[in-house]
């Protein structure tokens, strides 16, 4: 059986998880559908924290997938 501390651990890390989405649901809306480039290195800067795996990251979203045991399945569709 988890541990509290288990459980509060994944609850924070869902909850980095749901404040980086949300800014970069933001972030995104001013940079596509208001046509503001000047965000566009932010909704970057905000993909690579979710996403991209390095020494100093460790991306929240596939955190969060492998402590709940999921699969995430990423797909990178170009320009339409």
């Amino acid at each position: 059986m988890p541990s509290l501390r288990v459980n509060r651990d994944l609850a924070e890390m869902i909850d980095q998880l749901e404040r980086q989405l949300s800014l970069l649901e933001e972030y995104a809306t001013k940079a596509f559908s208001e046509t503001r480039s000047d965000f566009l290195p932010v909704v970057t800067g905000k993909l690579r924290i979710l996403l991209v795996r390095s020494k100093q990251n460790l991306p929240p979203l596939f955190e969060v997938a492998d402590r709940l045991g999921l699969v995430p399945r990423v797909r990178i569709d170009g320009p339409q």
